[in-house]
């Protein structure tokens, strides 16, 4: 009997080893494998009748120390982040040039400012004339250009958060699977090393895109879940992720978060939804909750970056054009025109609000000298009809200039050939927070144009959506021959202005709206006349300058161009004015007169205000290139600061996961080591079956 319990007890040990020997195996092919943990497989002695009777195999279990791996995966999001965010932004570096480049916007707003100051000291000469509009061209096409490639780069990172969003989901079905083969294993007592390890090696990638937690339930099957601890998947249990991505997207283009009650889903870009997306509130809307991985610096890249650039290319742009506008419509080219045409659609029944008095002369195209003036108040004024009477009917003019809507452009000719000379003076036209002088407001001269219409405004940027922002109201709102007050109290934020704006009916029934905008640095309001139609906005409180709305902000550097009359004919540059005391038989214009010229070229040099806008830039009061140097160097900051946080992010995820392959790994020398000793255990226990099977042949010998 003792006999053959030897024989079986060599016997179990020769399996027990060739098992091992194939775990051995097994860790060696795999020594390169990606995720590949060291498999271990652990013995323990049989006892009969509480003598040892052999030996059996354990379960094969993994080495895995998993608080670092929750760190490596930790890890593995951060840089997945971090390279995102280097690479589109090295791009976008690409995209704007360094601030010394000659091909940068800051070059360009630059060399139109020494285009004017050339053509102030010789503006008869038609060659400066023609360089001037030359180089603002160039810089309404570059502003028209950069625009367009951000949110082409805008629509690329949407339509790429909709393919990871896509990845997720096929890795979120293979980790099911996973749980369902390892429950069942284990119910058979089977081992599930591998399969856990290739379980691992999915919910890792997972992390790479977003940041994620796990737990394991007693039967194998895992669980993992947002950071915002939603569940992902539990056994086989999926919530699904799913996003709509844009084809396209303009400078208007912008998500809302849930948090933005009642104005959720009206920016124009989906949010990221897990399980059945609830569009109407937001409650399955995760975007926001993702706080690390790939799609983290996506969503940023989208909503905050490049938006932020985009936001800071619209203030230089409408600050351009303002700042320009304001001095080329205060005067006239030479000779000049019998005709001025407004840029911006009117309608006689628009409101209108204008405080000063506007001087509008006739002058001889030849001469220069003034055969007609007025002086025209605006106050009082209240409809564009009134203002185009107050002109037709203006004695000083003798019925001798036409105002009139022609094409839905306010339209100011001449009936005997003489030249038309708008001096502003001291006019100012309500445009929200700010104003414009007379001629400006309609685009009578204007050598800049973005935008054609009073049908949208937008707010400073302020730091959050529900911020109470400690304004007083009314918000009054002036459309045809409506008036509607929207009360604001201190307490108000941001979304409830926008509620109480789209809350009323009146407002509603003209096509009139608020919405929020986020931008690199905090939110904007936004409030738009869906049919485009002209409306002006007031507050009898700080409700409209505390928020700083401004018309024609948003979108400015896609619209910007030169006026088209003034591209085809560059003589149509203002150079000269007609004085306030001018009478009539005074010379007032001239072909050497660069009185409004200098003016233009000196608003290149003079220190404007500037609202925070973009990736952090802060208000500040410098000059136009200024401005533009700002972007091109907060750009390239944000470039450098991504690419060293990348390069720091990967070594230190380099350094974690080479401890987790340290503890966790195949070590070759080990496995080396191990199979000399499987080797010695095999051999001595083939020795012992060799011996057993001798002595029973020769115990069967003897009964022979």
């Amino acid at each position: 009997m003792s006999l053959t319990i030897a024989l079986r007890t060599a016997l179990t040990s020769l399996q027990v080893t060739q098992s091992q020997l194939q775990v051995a195996s097994n860790n060696i092919a795999n020594v390169n494998t990606v995720g590949y943990t060291r498999k271990d497989q652990q013995a323990s002695s049989v006892l009969l009748d509480s003598r040892g009777a052999g030996v059996r195999a354990a379960t094969i279990q993994r080495s895995v120390d998993t608080l670092l791996q929750r760190q490596v995966r930790d890890q593995y999001s951060a840089s997945g982040q971090w390279d995102v965010r280097s690479q589109f932004l090295q791009t976008v570096q690409g995209l704007f040039g360094n601030v010394g480049d000659n091909s940068s916007i800051a070059h360009d707003v630059t060399g139109l400012g020494t285009a004017f100051s050339d053509y102030a000291v010789q503006p008869e000469s038609p060659g400066r004339a023609s360089d001037v509009v030359s180089h603002a061209q160039l810089l309404a096409q570059q502003l028209n250009s950069l625009s367009s490639n951000l949110q082409l780069q805008r629509a690329q990172v949407d339509q790429e958060i909709g393919s990871i969003v896509g990845d997720i989901n096929n890795k979120l079905d293979q980790i099911a699977g996973l749980n369902a083969k390892i429950t069942h294993a284990r119910s058979l007592s089977q081992s599930t090393a591998d399969l856990e390890d290739e379980r691992d090696r999915l919910v890792k990638e997972i992390g790479r895109e977003l940041d994620v937690r796990t737990f394991e339930r007693p039967n194998g099957e895992m669980a993992v879940l947002t950071a915002g601890g939603r569940r992902l998947i539990d056994g086989a249990d999926i919530q699904y992720m799913s996003h709509d991505a844009s084809a396209s997207l303009g400078a208007n283009a912008t998500y809302i978060p849930p948090s933005a009650t009642g104005l959720y889903g009206s920016g124009g870009v989906a949010g990221i939804h897990l399980g059945t997306p609830d569009t109407l509130t937001g409650a399955s809307d995760i975007t926001t909750e993702i706080g690390d991985g790939r799609l983290k610096a996506l969503v940023d890249m989208r909503d905050k970056i490049l938006a932020g650039n985009q936001s800071s290319l619209d203030e230089l742009a409408a600050k351009l054009r303002d700042t320009l506008n304001a001095e080329h419509n205060d005067g006239a080219a030479y000779p000049p025109p019998t005709m001025l045409t407004g840029t911006y659609t009117m309608a006689a029944t628009d409101p209108f609000s204008g405080t000063g008095t506007v001087r509008i002369a006739l002058v001889d195209r030849t001469s220069g000298a003034v055969g007609n003036v007025a002086d025209i108040a605006l106050g009082g004024l209240t409809t564009v009809a009134q203002v185009m009477n107050a002109i037709n009917t203006a004695p000083g003019l003798g019925g001798n200039v036409t105002a009139s809507i022609v094409g839905g452009k306010l339209t100011l000719a001449t009936g005997n050939g003489t030249g038309i000379v708008i001096n502003e003076n001291d006019t100012s036209v309500a445009v929200g927070a700010g104003t414009r002088g007379f001629s400006q407001y309609f685009g009578l001269n204007d050598m800049f144009v973005a935008g054609t219409s009073y049908a949208s405004y937008d707010s400073d940027v302020q730091a959050g959506a529900t911020t109470a922002l400690g304004l007083t109201g009314p918000l009054t709102f002036r459309f045809g021959a409506s008036t509607v007050n929207i009360a604001v109290a201190a307490t108000d934020d941001l979304t409830d202005i926008a509620g109480a704006i789209n809350a009323d009916a009146t407002l509603a029934a003209a096509g009139i709206g608020a919405a929020l905008v986020t931008d690199a640095s905090g939110v904007r309001l936004r409030i738009t006349d869906s049919g485009g139609d002209n409306y002006l906005v007031s507050s009898a409180g700080t409700a409209v300058s505390g928020l700083g709305l401004t018309a024609q902000r948003v979108g400015a550097a896609a619209a910007l161009a030169v006026r088209p009359t003034l591209a085809a004919n560059p003589s149509l540059l203002s150079r000269g004015d007609v004085s306030m005391t001018a009478v009539v038989g005074d010379v007032e214009i001239g072909s050497g007169d660069a009185s409004v010229a200098q003016r233009l070229a000196d608003a290149f040099t003079a220190s404007l205000s500037w609202s925070s806008s973009g990736n952090g830039i802060p208000s500040f009061n410098d000059t136009l290139a200024a401005y533009a140097t700002q972007i091109l160097s907060r750009n390239a900051d944000l470039a450098a600061e991504a690419e060293d946080q990348a390069a720091f992010s990967n070594s230190l995820y380099q350094q974690l996961d080479t401890m987790l392959q340290a503890g966790s790994g195949v070590n070759l020398d080990e496995e080396l080591a191990n199979l000399t000793v499987l080797q010695n255990a095999y051999a001595a226990a083939a020795r012992v079956v060799n011996v057993a099977s001798e002595l029973f042949e020769q115990l069967t010998n003897l009964i022979r």
